[in-house]
């Protein structure tokens, strides 16, 4: 797999910040940036970007901590936040996203 900083991001500024900033982007734009850009970044890399966004998200939900557990292979972590998860759902606990409000 490439370096993120060895792609060629061109003069495209949102698609550098993509690049360099992806935890700038909410959830929906940051989806619909990587298959605007899918034939300039394979999907190892987006999947690596986005690995990338949820560490250096401020707060982060109990879902992404679960989903990053995963990605790093913290096995132990991701049980035990499943195991919580699924005791919030039993209970009818929901989640509420802090994306941006839709332009």
């Amino acid at each position: 797999m490439k370096t993120l900083t060895s792609i060629q991001g061109g003069a495209d500024r949102k698609f550098k910040a993509l690049l360099e900033h992806p935890e700038t982007f909410g959830s929906k734009e940051f989806l619909s940036l990587c298959e605007r850009y899918a034939h300039r970044l394979p999907y190892e890399d987006q999947l690596a970007l986005g690995r990338l966004r949820l560490q250096r998200q401020r707060d982060k939900s109990l879902d992404a901590n679960a989903l990053l557990a995963v990605l790093d292979g913290r096995y132990d972590d991701a049980h035990r936040l499943s195991a919580i998860m699924q005791r919030r759902n039993a209970l009818g606990i929901r989640s509420v996203s802090r994306d941006k409000a839709p332009e």
